[in-house]
């Protein structure tokens, strides 16, 4: 549970870069409803958690950057990955956060949230320099936009991780 404070929280404007498990929204559609107040930003809606059925269970339509398959190579890189194509950060070859603030309309943003780090190692075709250098450059360029932005980085537990730790 989130306390308030005397603080306006809620009012806050939060921006979720990530793969899949942001793309599904749940921690997104969890933190929406400890404060509905704050403001989500955003190009995609988030999917929503799905059952066995495939069935949409609960948070979708949550604005977020949120591209399954996606690795922080492919956001300072690509614009298509895993079947997914539409990368508004890039410009002219780079992650570029004022370009994509510029192209979206948004004034400003308090929170940026970088949930990426299960689709990184596991795909073995690039290495763990490639890897941090993007998430320097990603991190560089909000930074460049406004300094006092504070970024979040999630990085889970991968499944390269656990492979070689033999739980799968």
């Amino acid at each position: 549970k989130i306390a308030k404070t005397t603080d306006t929280v809620g009012d806050k404007k939060i921006l979720f870069i990530g793969d899949s498990i942001t793309s599904h929204g749940a921690y997104i559609g969890k933190l929406k409803e400890m404060i509905p107040e704050i403001t989500l930003l955003g190009t995609r809606q988030t999917t929503g958690n799905h059952n066995a059925a495939g069935e949409d269970l609960q948070y979708a339509g949550f604005p977020c950057e949120g591209r399954g398959g996606w690795a922080a190579y492919n956001y300072c890189n690509s614009t298509t990955q895993s079947g997914v194509s539409g990368n508004p950060f890039l410009n002219n070859g780079a992650f570029d956060f004022a370009f994509y603030m510029d192209n979206q309309g948004y004034s400003g943003v308090d929170f940026v949230f970088i949930n990426l780090g299960t689709n990184d190692p596991v795909r073995g075709d690039k290495t763990i320099e490639q890897m941090l250098s993007c998430y320097n450059q990603m991190i560089n360029s909000i930074h460049a936009y406004d300094q006092n932005i504070k970024v979040m980085l999630w990085l889970p537990p991968t499944r390269a991780l656990a492979a070689n730790s033999g739980h799968i």
